[in-house]
């Protein structure tokens, strides 16, 4: 492995005896694998200090659990890191400090959730840059062991400087990064301080860049990994006779359902494409992607033909950027045309109630329907007449057919009275034009209640 930090033998030679008169040692093997974390914890396997050796994630990566049950932690709800590594020469390395941190916490501003003195929190990870934020404290070294995660340069992580540096340089940028598909860290952290001390740069990846290549020392820090968002349920036009009807035909909601496993996980973006060819490369003008975590997405006159096959196709990422991948929707087709527009009128417009006389005066009803074609499908409304619709007539119980019927264009009835207040009627039309397509309107009749007639009469 190469060589890049300027070795201090004597301080470095003090502090392992230290360390080992205080803390004993783990026997690690030479060129450690991999390894799975205990059930306890979810980070494990091996970083690289050129100055210090292995350090140890967890407890599993030894076997040495039975005896000294250590482990890091990342805790899904809130991001935050806790736990112990630990290092031969060393001794342990906390993540979950209360004393403040060099930085007086001034990295959690980039963490998801508070990380603080309050709840033992030195350390962060960021599911949005994917970026650990923070700092780790080798106890051993006392406020000589803060291990710095990462710097707040803006830009890509990449191989750092030699050894030392200033903790002050804050042009230089590092720190460590987590791939929520492998699982793995990647980068560099930083133990030193201003007066040149300190165990220098920490690998946490044998394929970091400056790390000298994995093969005969393949080691890396290691976590859990996130599960991509999956999609099912994928349903259109979700747009009924009804609604259509009540506002206009050319309309569609393409809906899906999203799942995933990771605790806290949600849909972050969508991407939909539609298309009248089943092609999924569609152009430009049908395609959106959108910052939301709505499960479906309207679609309207302004995108759609009437009387046309569309298809479409969904995609959606979670809020750790993983992708679900493209599905295909149901294809659909469109409605032929706008519906008919129902319409009546009624004479006289409040007929009048006499309850003594046990009758109403009768109401004389006539549709005033109209309706649209495929050639003119939203304009150049046709009135229906007497064969180009069907009618049908909603009547309260009760009421007498005078003249015509309940399927003809008009009708002369009379409402009932026994057991009814003076109060309106409910009528209904609905109708249905030449394409099935059908509509209906409901009104409430006004009844005039008249008093009954009489004449006073001499006594006998």
């Amino acid at each position: 492995m190469k060589k890049f930090f300027r070795k201090k033998f004597l301080i470095l030679g003090f502090i392992i005896i230290l360390i080992i008169a205080v803390y004993g040692c783990f026997k690690f093997g030479a060129n450690p694998e991999t390894a799975m974390a205990a059930t306890s914890d979810n980070v494990a396997g091996y970083a690289w200090s050129e100055n210090a050796g292995w350090l140890s994630f967890n407890c599993a990566d030894t076997g040495s659990c039975e005896t000294s049950d250590y482990g890091v932690h990342i805790n899904q709800a809130d991001n935050n890191f806790n736990g112990y590594a630990w290092s031969d020469s060393l001794g342990w390395i906390s993540f979950q400090e209360s004393a403040s941190p060099p930085d007086s916490y001034g990295f959690s501003i980039f963490c998801p959730n508070a990380c603080n003195a309050y709840n033992n929190c030195t350390a962060c990870y960021d599911d949005q840059t994917q970026r650990i934020y923070g700092w780790a404290k080798i106890l051993s070294l006392g406020d000589d062991g803060w291990v710095k995660m990462s710097n707040f340069v803006a830009g890509a992580f990449g191989f750092p400087k030699p050894f030392p540096i200033k903790f002050n340089q804050e042009e230089i940028v590092y720190g460590i990064e987590f791939d929520p598909i492998t699982g793995d860290f990647s980068g560099w952290a930083w133990n030193g301080s201003d007066n040149d001390n300190g165990l220098g740069w920490i690998s946490f990846n044998c394929a970091d860049d400056g790390a000298g290549g994995c093969e005969g020392h393949d080691y890396r820090v290691h976590s859990f990994s996130y599960t991509s968002p999956v999609l099912s349920d994928l349903s259109a036009p979700n747009w009924s006779l009804g609604q259509a009807c009540a506002m206009y035909a050319r309309q569609s909601f393409l809906r899906w359902q999203v799942t995933d496993p990771d605790y806290g996980a949600y849909q972050k973006y969508y991407a939909v494409g539609w298309n009248t060819i089943d092609d999924p490369d569609v152009p430009a003008e049908n395609y959106i992607k959108a910052q939301s975590s709505a499960s479906q997405h309207s679609l309207n006159f302004e995108n759609l033909d009437y009387d046309t096959t569309y298809y479409w196709w969904v995609n959606v990422w979670d809020d750790k950027g993983l992708e679900s991948g493209t599905s295909t929707g149901p294809s659909f087709v469109t409605y032929k045309h706008e519906f008919p527009r129902v319409d009546f009128d009624w004479s006289p417009r409040e007929p009048e109630w006499n309850e003594l006389e046990g009758k109403t005066e009768p109401v004389f009803f006539t549709q005033l329907a109209a309706y649209f074609t495929s050639a003119s499908p939203d304009v150049d409304l046709i009135d229906c007449g007497d064969s180009d619709c069907i009618y049908d007539w909603d009547f309260p119980v009760g009421t007498i057919i005078l003249d015509g019927s309940e399927t003809g264009t008009s009708t002369l009835v009379q409402f009932a009275t026994e057991g009814n207040e003076p109060e309106e009627r409910k009528v209904a039309l609905t109708v249905t034009d030449s394409d099935g397509f059908q509509c209906s309107k409901t009104i409430y009749v006004n009844m005039y209640f008249t008093l009954p007639t009489w004449k006073e009469v001499k006594p006998e």
